[in-house]
């Protein structure tokens, strides 16, 4: 055996920091709270793969000098590939996921009535909130958690809910897939806002006809609770029915009504924003973020 000084290295066989972090095989073995901080994932990783090394046939010499040298012996084959990189490459048993890693069960976070309607029963101007005034609060919200739901991803579910907006109990589900309405990449963890345009959409048409419209935006969101996994489920809070506008004139209608339109938006802003806090809150509690 001759001992050579060791001037260039091969490429490692475990797979860089960059590589870890882009596969979920090896990711999904770290804590959630551990999966967006890069810095924890290479101390992980590295860590393990030094103590693998420890074990390795190939030996170190010092020479008089105090110079670390390498004693370079054929590879025979027989060595068994390490757990990280078989989980890398893909081949090999893995092993199962931890219990209370995957999948994770959201709760839906009540703030507000969540419905609304059209029709000749309404007897107040109908406010909804839209899909991108709900997405900014609660993309800016959930910011302030460095949660980063600038993502996307799409979910497939066997019971996605059927509405009916003719006040049907509607029970009928169907098998299909959802483009969530935001996703943070690093924790794994989406959110889908159910609006008064998602309901209308996900009408199934049983040939009721009625003269009155009315969404369940709450009740509709419930459901996707029950079905979505890795998924917060908010939802338009809907107005507040109490607050009912006294208009004296017509004079003073347009005017009640701008200042009625308004205020609930406010308060229908308010009450989400609770929603996305109470989420975050509830995230922070199972040691995620």
């Amino acid at each position: 055996m001759q001992l050579e000084k060791v001037r260039s290295y091969p490429i490692p066989r475990y797979p860089t920091a960059v590589q870890f972090h882009e596969t979920e095989k090896i990711t999904r073995y770290m804590p959630r709270r551990w999966r967006g901080r890069r810095l924890v994932g290479q101390v992980l990783l590295f860590t393990a793969i030094t103590g693998l090394c420890s074990c390795s046939i190939r030996d170190t010499a010092e020479t008089t000098e105090g110079t670390v040298q390498a004693a370079v012996e054929p590879d025979t084959g027989s060595e068994k590939t390490p757990w990280y990189l078989q989980i890398f490459r893909g081949d090999g048993q893995t092993e199962p996921e931890q219990p209370g890693e995957r999948p994770l069960a959201v709760p839906l976070f009540v703030h507000g009535e969540g419905r609304g309607s059209f029709g000749c029963e309404s007897v107040l101007p109908p406010v909804y909130l839209s899909e991108d005034e709900a997405a900014q609060v609660i993309r800016e919200t959930a910011m302030e958690y460095g949660v980063d739901f600038s993502g996307k991803k799409t979910v497939e579910s066997k019971k996605l809910p059927y509405t009916n907006v003719y006040g049907d109990d509607m029970n009928k589900t169907y098998r299909g897939e959802l483009q969530l309405d935001g996703y943070d990449v690093d924790l794994g963890i989406g959110f889908e806002y159910v609006s008064q345009k998602d309901v209308s959409t996900w009408h199934r048409d049983t040939g009721m006809m009625s003269t009155v419209e009315t969404f369940d935006m709450k009740g509709t969101a419930e459901k996707l609770t029950d079905v979505l996994t890795d998924t917060a489920i908010f939802y338009d809070p809907g107005i507040d029915y109490s607050a009912m506008p006294d208009w004296q004139s017509e004079e003073d209608w347009n005017r009640a009504v701008e200042e009625y339109h308004t205020l609930q938006k406010e308060r229908m802003l308010a009450d989400l924003r609770a929603q996305v806090v109470d989420f975050l809150e509830w995230l922070a509690g199972q040691g995620v973020i």
